[in-house]
């Protein structure tokens, strides 16, 4: 991955977040709902897009910058968090769709929201979990580069 192209494609997805944020403003029944114990969190999908538009705008920046400052960020690091974090969010619609569209059970007590909400546990958690390498590979990056510029 040419390491130009990296800030690109984060830009990129904030360009689509936001479309999908102006797309989903007018919906009102566009949302998601995470069930934790006694409580409801309902979020707005265009609520949602706009922050992940401002996460992945930073992260393009985080790269640019590198870029400007000339600093050499491992590119096997770079790969990994780029594919992960770019790749979370279509695996994050589908398994969503899939989810929301099964047939339902038969018993009609059966509250199947356990299997979203572990879904959307675990699209958070390899997110999350992504932008720790980005972390990882800016410090050591910036460690070997000052160690560099010193000597």
């Amino acid at each position: 991955m040419k390491k130009f192209l990296v800030p690109i494609f984060y830009w990129t997805a904030t360009t689509l977040f936001l479309l999908l944020a102006i797309y989903w403003h007018n919906y009102n029944d566009a949302v998601f709902d995470i069930n934790i114990h006694d409580t409801y969190y309902v979020i707005h999908n265009a609520h949602a897009s706009i922050l992940l538009a401002v996460i992945y705008a930073c992260l393009g920046l985080i790269y640019w910058i590198t870029i400007i400052s000339k600093i050499k960020i491992n590119s096997y690091f770079t790969q990994i968090h780029s594919i992960i974090t770019l790749s979370i969010i279509p695996i994050y619609f589908i398994g969503y769709y899939i989810l929301e569209n099964r047939e339902q059970s038969q018993f009609p007590l059966f509250d199947d929201t356990l299997s979203l909400n572990n879904f959307l546990f675990i699209i958070w958690l390899v997110f999350t979990l992504s932008q720790l390498i980005l972390i990882v590979n800016i410090f050591i990056s910036l460690v070997k580069f000052f160690i560099k510029k010193k000597y």
